[in-house]
């Protein structure tokens, strides 16, 4: 499991995620990111870089996310963490 797990529903549910991340981590970045659009389906990857609160640790991993489209908006999303195991060195 990791710290930020979880389902988020609509625009409420995607502002609680972020503000999760502002309370678990000092920061995040996303390089390397690719975007592969079928329509309905689009699959992104890209490689992540989350920092601890204290800034004295970083978790370096490739994530890929799954979306579903309908009406041109995001219906549902599943996101993989290649090595989500990191998450455990700071202590969360």
């Amino acid at each position: 499991s990791i710290p930020h797990g979880g389902t988020y529903h609509g625009r409420d549910g995607f502002l609680a995620l972020i503000t999760k991340f502002g309370e678990l981590y000092g920061g995040f970045a996303l390089a390397h990111v690719s975007v592969h659009d079928a329509g309905a389906f689009v699959v992104a990857k890209m490689t992540g870089t989350f920092t601890s609160k204290d800034g004295s640790r970083q978790a370096v991993m490739a994530v890929t996310e799954h979306y579903t489209m309908r009406d041109n908006k995001m219906a549902h999303a599943d996101v993989y963490y290649k090595d989500p195991d990191q998450f455990r060195a700071f202590g969360l």
